[in-house]
């Protein structure tokens, strides 16, 4: 059932502690049915219905459109993963040309010596046709290690050219990771745990988050939540399971470095950054506009609202901000991924503020904007707005 698992998902995402990726290798266990089935699609308006075994070697599924316009070129890849406790896997893809009916069912043939009813879990992944990047050439220094032991960073000419695979595409590699072994990787993400010493897990931000494990070689100090960046190249895919003993496949990366980044950029990267400046002072409140970041989540206003009275205090809550963009006004919003700094509500004399107040996604593509603030003196209850017009460039 999609749904059940969408919803195993998103718990495993948001109870961390009940989710590592366990270094041991899969038990040596035959099951008698299969145990984890689901799609996932990356193509804007295209949902999945149902995901169902049709053959040993087949799996058919079907595709509904719920987007504007003629329906778009899907790729469509299929996994499955046997039920010998081996790094063997059945694969298999087909593709949909622009203008397929919607609904639609679609048979994928499966390559592979095994049987699809012998599978712990099949995956299938939608994904805009001609994302997919390019298969390098597999490294000749790559190590030859099993998928639950220490490996070292590889080392490659490839370190001077534009890495296969960064955030913006990584589901890509996440579908079918052994397809890609030998490519160069460049992501950020927050660090979830560390398995053993070696080697550690992190939740890479995309269009949707996904995880994989990390081999590195060298001491560092970081600790569970910090956010990095890692460079490197991807390994064989990685097996193990979770607290729900149910199998996971995962990108293996060998790091080249590891870098400790803001969680800032590394969860929610600004696609589009205004700096402004802008000061505006009222009643004895000053208010300072730095500059607004523009993201697919979010839009980040960086704020200093300092009270400048000597003996009164003032109010100052995020929930009266709004955006306003055309004919459109924006709410407030709350990060779950990232703790920004906020502004208190209670603001005594002489006292300064600096912190983040967040927005639904504003278009970064459209010309303008306008922030609007507001701030109440507690002696008179005089409420001043601070309202800053943005121009953003192209």
């Amino acid at each position: 059932n999609t749904v059940l698992q969408q919803a195993q998902r998103s718990l495993e995402a948001n109870q961390k502690k009940l989710a590592p990726v366990s270094a041991e290798p899969v038990p040596n266990v035959v099951p008698t049915a299969v145990q984890k089935m689901h799609g996932d699609s990356f193509v804007k308006g295209v949902f999945f219905t149902w995901v169902i075994i049709s053959s040993d070697n087949e799996v058919s599924i079907n595709l509904r459109y719920n987007g504007d316009g003629t329906t778009p070129p899907v790729s469509v890849a299929a996994t499955a993963l046997t039920g010998e406790g081996k790094s063997v896997t059945m694969k298999g893809d087909t593709v949909l040309n622009a203008g397929w009916v919607s609904p639609t069912t679609v048979s994928i043939i499966m390559n592979g010596e095994s049987s699809l009813y012998d599978s712990t879990a099949i995956n299938v992944v939608a994904s805009a046709l001609g994302s997919s990047p390019s298969t390098v050439e597999t490294l000749s220094d790559k190590p030859t290690t099993s998928t639950n032991q220490i490996k070292q960073p590889s080392v490659s000419s490839t370190a001077k050219l534009k890495p296969d695979f960064v955030n913006s595409n990584f589901a890509t590699l996440f579908a079918n990771p052994d397809n890609y072994v030998g490519s160069t990787i460049d992501v950020t993400g927050k660090m979830a745990n560390f398995p053993e010493v070696g080697l550690l897990q992190m939740y890479i931000e995309g269009d949707v988050r996904h995880d994989a494990v990390v081999h590195y070689n060298a001491s560092f100090g970081f600790v569970e939540d910090d956010c990095v960046k890692v460079s490197g190249i991807v390994e064989e895919q990685f097996y193990g399971t979770n607290a729900f003993s149910a199998t996971r496949i995962v990108p293996s990366i060998s790091a080249r470095t590891i870098e400790k980044i803001d969680c800032n950029q590394a969860i929610n990267p600004p696609l589009k950054t205004v700096v402004s400046e802008k000061t505006q002072t009222k009643g004895g409140i000053k208010v300072v506009f730095h500059k607004v970041e523009f993201s697919d989540k979010n839009t980040r206003v960086y704020l200093t609202v300092e009270n400048l009275n000597p003996k009164v205090g003032i109010t100052f809550y995020d929930s009266d901000a709004k955006a306003i963009q055309g004919s459109r006004q924006y709410a407030t919003a709350y990060s779950f991924d990232v703790d920004y700094p906020t502004i208190k509500s209670d603001i005594p004399p002489g006292i300064r503020e600096d912190g983040v107040v967040l927005f639904d996604p504003l278009n970064y593509k459209v010309p303008t904007a306008r922030f609007q603030f507001k701030a109440t003196r507690s002696d008179t209850y005089t409420t001043y707005d601070f309202i800053f017009p943005i121009a953003i460039p192209k």
